[in-house]
């Protein structure tokens, strides 16, 4: 039994069919989770203005053991609003990852979230957004991960509750999340 975990540079002897193989630690251990750090939101906010503007009390920091790691970003986003065709992107520290192609004067978002489908009962619901990206840090420098909205327009984007929120059974209450994992790369 090993008593510490082997190193890069370190051998495995394997037997492949009956053949002994010479295997490079360096090779084994990709893909491994080696730490998570979770961010939960639980109390509201409201959002009315068109410029970049982060979501409160969701953001969640982690430094990468080696540079050669990557950072799996998940979470989901719950939303509630009456006609806003907001975006949301993703920002390491102050960095947009994750965002679509320029295409003219159109925003480059990770993920989209308008919380308006047609319909009189709009108000009262809440949208849950998942989102997942995998980022290259390339760092092993503490990075705080957020989300922010990327909106033109004015039109109020309920974070964790409906457009609606009166004191009543049915008005939901909800959370957001984020969880950042670093990878063995």
């Amino acid at each position: 039994a090993l008593a510490v975990a082997p190193a890069a540079t370190d051998e495995f002897i394997i037997s492949d069919a009956g053949v002994l193989k010479r295997l490079d630690a360096s090779l084994v251990g990709n893909g491994k989770v080696l730490q998570v750090v979770q961010t939960v939101k639980t109390d509201t906010q409201t959002i009315s203005t068109a410029s970049l503007t982060e979501i409160s009390g969701l953001t969640a920091a982690l430094t990468c053991s080696s540079t050669s790691n990557k950072v799996l970003i998940t979470g989901q986003l719950s939303v509630g609003g009456t006609g806003n065709d907001a975006g949301y992107t993703l920002y390491a520290a102050t960095t947009a990852i994750g965002i679509g192609d320029a295409a003219s004067s159109r925003r480059r978002t990770t993920f989209g979230g308008g919380a308006w489908l047609g319909g009189s009962n709009e108000q009262w619901r809440v949208y849950t957004i998942p989102f997942c990206f995998l980022y290259s840090p390339s760092s092993t420098s503490a990075i705080t991960y957020s989300i922010k909205k990327s909106d033109s327009s004015t039109a109020a984007v309920y974070i964790n509750r409906s457009a609606a929120d009166n004191d009543s059974a049915d008005r939901q209450r909800a959370i957001s999340t984020i969880t950042v994992m670093e990878v063995a790369g």
